[in-house]
């Protein structure tokens, strides 16, 4: 029975979906787009509610008929409070900060009422999970958070996800299902510490540097087997008896690394790779490195800094994707 009532409520939400197209952000759930049936309680309260009828009508009793509809009639009462604690409801979501695979995205929702009533109970759902309850006070916006794992890196935009209430007596339940235009970028996951990055130099002068321009001159030295030769300092050297100067750079000892898509050949597919880069990239940031990264068809210059960063995150968790999903 349980596959049966999942196809039924896929068909169903299939059905909703095309009717009510894309939302617009925010968007106001208007009376059309909200559905409600009884909940258990309900179909037992009205189960109740026949069999007094019935027993009212066997034994001609004024009070049993009247205990009957004035239940019944408390019964309609709760459905259009239950129907009305969604209808005009506003809706908007907020900025999804990225994440990198497999961890779960969080999406700020925005639940605002604009009416002069309380809303009671309005649940956030995801699938057939509840992931909250909030009240909603006339005047209030309540922040809810719509968590959702992520599988795959690149741009992760989740289908619908629903509120529903049973506000006043649980008799009944109303829901909409809400399609927002949703974006989080997910990064490769990252590869395991254990591979070792490549080899790091530092911004001293004494060694060959990936880019020109990160070093502070600090004067002239004499040459040392194994300096750049683009460190010579012709010009100075000339004027000196045969011996070599090299213009010396203090930059404080900062790392600098290059990461290029050849140096992870032995990792496997391209996931591999672009995971083993990913973890490269954060262990440079954490580490206050330099670093440039090089890809088929993409390359970012020896820089640093959180800005530098995403910039690389990102190259890599777009990286050979479709273009219809890089925007």
């Amino acid at each position: 029975m349980g596959w049966l009532r999942n196809t039924v409520r896929e068909r169903v939400m299939a059905w909703a979906e095309k009717r009510q197209g894309r939302d617009a952000d925010p968007v106001v759930l208007a009376r059309r787009r909200i559905y409600i049936l009884p909940t258990r309680q309900g179909l037992v309260f009205g189960t109740l509610l026949f069999a007094m009828l019935l027993g009212s009508m066997n034994y001609s009793s004024s009070l049993g008929f009247i205990l009957t509809f004035f239940l019944a009639a408390l019964g309609f009462v709760a459905m259009h409070h239950t129907h009305r604690n969604l209808e005009g409801l506003e809706i908007g979501a907020g900025h999804a900060a990225p994440v990198f695979a497999g961890d779960e995205v969080v999406v700020p929702l925005f639940a605002r009422n604009n009416a002069s009533i309380i809303r009671g109970g309005i649940a956030l759902d995801e699938g057939h999970e509840t992931l909250e309850i909030a009240d909603i006070h006339p005047g209030e916006t309540v922040v809810m958070k719509l968590r959702l794992a992520t599988v795959t890196r690149g741009w992760f935009r989740p289908r619908r996800f629903g509120l529903h209430t049973t506000y006043p007596f649980g008799l009944f339940r109303a829901w909409a299902w809400i399609r927002l235009d949703i974006a989080c970028l997910v990064y490769p996951a990252p590869a395991d510490p254990a591979g070792s990055p490549p080899p790091a130099a530092t911004d001293s002068g004494s060694t060959e540097l990936l880019a020109a321009g990160q070093e502070d001159f600090s004067g002239l030295r004499g040459y040392i087997a194994g300096d750049a030769p683009r460190h010579v300092a012709w010009r100075a050297s000339a004027r000196t008896d045969g011996e070599l100067l090299v213009k010396d750079f203090r930059g404080g000892g900062v790392a600098s690394r290059r990461f290029d898509w050849e140096m992870t050949q032995g990792e496997g597919d391209t996931e591999a790779r672009l995971s083993r880069l990913t973890r490269w990239v954060m262990d440079a940031r954490t580490n206050d490195e330099n670093w440039a990264l090089h890809l088929p068809g993409d390359a970012f210059a020896l820089d640093s800094g959180e800005a530098h960063y995403q910039r690389c995150l990102q190259a890599l968790a777009l990286h050979e994707l479709p273009a219809s999903d890089n925007t």
